[in-house]
Parts: structure tokens; sequence; C-alpha cells
């Protein structure tokens, strides 16, 4: 809550009426509201303060609001550092898994092309199953590197790779050479005639895709590996900085395209590209998502 004039101290009692809470959250049931609400509790996150009635409102004397019915936010700011620290592991280790992923699905495209009997195969597409579960760990998709590696005849690489001396990633600049992965160099001849035809039917399922009406779960593909949506521009910018990497896209393409079409297009065209690169389907990324944009996805 803002001071108020006249007030002390800034109050962490907050008392919004859930009507009010589902008009800030865009519509959010309230139903879902309470359960959150007593899961904070629970947690030890909030504590309720409740008036005689459950009722949340502020307590004025002098016509200053001094004090309130509702739920106090103290427990959450004394645990501050506590809460910093445990979710700057939790965005770090999403970030291992992430790359780790990327890896594990590139030495499988490359292990699918060198497979040449069956069992080798039904391995490789239950990898893939594999790389798709929500409850994944670091350890297991090591393992998997492992045995992919050794059937791509691939030399693994340690992690994280690239330039130890590299300074934090800052997806305003979106430098197509940071040294931070090893890109796999594509045949500079492409089979158009093929390419052309699959662009006409992604575009054709693609077209009854509006990324005004969709929801962040539409985009199956990316929210896999991504599954919280994106809140801001620089959000937005740093996810597709890291879905260009995965799939071994040059940046300054990926800039390129959300300049002129936007991330909701360019989005649902990484989407649908994820899902045919990881099949072996694409040999150039970076020509397949020129031809795609180029189609009007």
């Amino acid at each position: 809550m803002p001071k108020k004039t006249g007030q002390a101290d800034s109050m962490t009692i907050v008392f919004p009426s859930n009507a009010s809470l589902t008009e800030r959250t865009n519509g959010l049931n309230e139903r879902t509201i309470r359960r959150c609400i007593g899961r904070l509790v629970d947690s030890g996150l909030i504590q309720r303060r409740d008036s005689a009635t459950r009722k949340r409102f502020p307590l004025r004397y002098g016509g200053i609001i001094r004090d309130a019915f509702g739920f106090d936010l103290q427990p959450m700011f004394d645990r501050e550092r506590e809460l910093t620290d445990h979710a700057e592991q939790l965005v770090g280790d999403q970030e291992k898994i992430r790359s780790l992923r990327a890896e594990a699905l590139a030495l499988r495209v490359e292990a699918l092309r060198q497979a040449k009997d069956d069992e080798t195969v039904s391995f490789l597409q239950n990898a893939r199953n594999t790389l798709r579960r929500a409850t994944l760990k670091a350890e297991e998709i090591v393992e998997l590197i492992k045995k992919l590696a050794w059937l791509a005849r691939a030399t693994i690489r340690e992690f994280p790779a690239g330039n130890r001396d590299a300074q934090e990633t800052m997806p305003d600049k979106m430098s197509g050479n940071d040294g931070q992965n090893v890109r796999h160099v594509e045949p500079t001849r492409l089979n158009t005639k093929r390419v052309k035809a699959d662009v006409r039917t992604t575009s054709r399922a693609q077209e009854r895709r509006d990324p005004t009406t969709m929801a962040w779960t539409d985009l199956k593909n990316v929210s896999e590996f991504f599954p919280n949506e994106p809140r801001d521009h620089q959000s937005v910018v740093t996810m597709l900085a890291d879905i260009g990497t995965l799939l071994r896209i040059e940046q300054s393409k990926i800039m390129k395209h959300l300049r002129k079409q936007g991330p909701g297009r360019l989005l649902i065209a990484l989407d649908e590209l994820v899902s045919r690169a990881s099949t072996g389907q694409v040999k150039s990324t970076n020509a397949y998502l020129d031809a795609m944009m180029r189609q009007g996805i």
C-alpha cells in the first residue's frame, strides 16, 4: 500500500475485496482467488486479520487510514532474502534444464539421421516423449545426453558450454555470434520444392491460430520449454532469443521477424518449427523460418 499523507509508516496490511482482486487479475474466478489466498496463508507468506464479519476494510482515525482488516504481508517481507534466494535458484535450475533439453534434442535429431534399425528409432521416439516431461530433472537429461551422443557418434560438450569469460546475456543486443553455443553447420542448398509444400501445409493449419485470442498453453511446443508466460517485452525478447538458440536460428533473424510481424506470429511459427525440427524434418531452420514468415503465418 502506498504511504498516505500523515501516515507514519507504510502499512503491510492490504484489504481489497474479492471483487477488486477479480478485476485486478483480469477476471480470475473468485474461487480460484480464495484457493490461492488459502495456499499463501497455509505457507506462512501472509496472515489473515479478519473483522467480525470477515470483511476487509480500512480503519480510519482523523480521516487517515491507520490500520485495516485484511491480509498482513509482513511475513513475506520478513522472509524476503530467503524467498529471493529460492527464486534465483529455481530460475537457474530452469535455465539449466532448458539448455540441456536443447542439447539433447539436437543430439536426438542427429542420431535419428543415422539410425538404421527399428530398435534405435523406437528409442529415439521415446526419448522425445521423455524430454517433454514437466518433472524431468537435470540428472536424467544428462544421462539421456550420454546415450544420444553415443548413438550420434558425437562428443559431449561440458555444461555450461561456450565462453567462460562471457558476460551475462543481454537480450536487447541480440548478438548472433555470442559463442555460447556451437552452431550446427547447415547445408547451403535447400530442397525448395519440399520446403514450399511443407510451408503451404503449415500455413493453412496456422491461419486459424489468432495470437490475440490464443492462450499460452495453445503454443504446445513452446510452452513445454517455457511454462511461465512472459509478462513484459523484455521477457518476450529473452524467451525468443532462447528459442532461437534451441533451434540454432540466427538471433538477427529472430529480431528481424519480431520487428516486422510482432511476437504473436513469430511465436506461432516457432512453435510449429520446434515440432518439425525435433522430428528431423527441417535441415535449415534459418531458411525454413524465413519461408514460414514469408507465407504470413
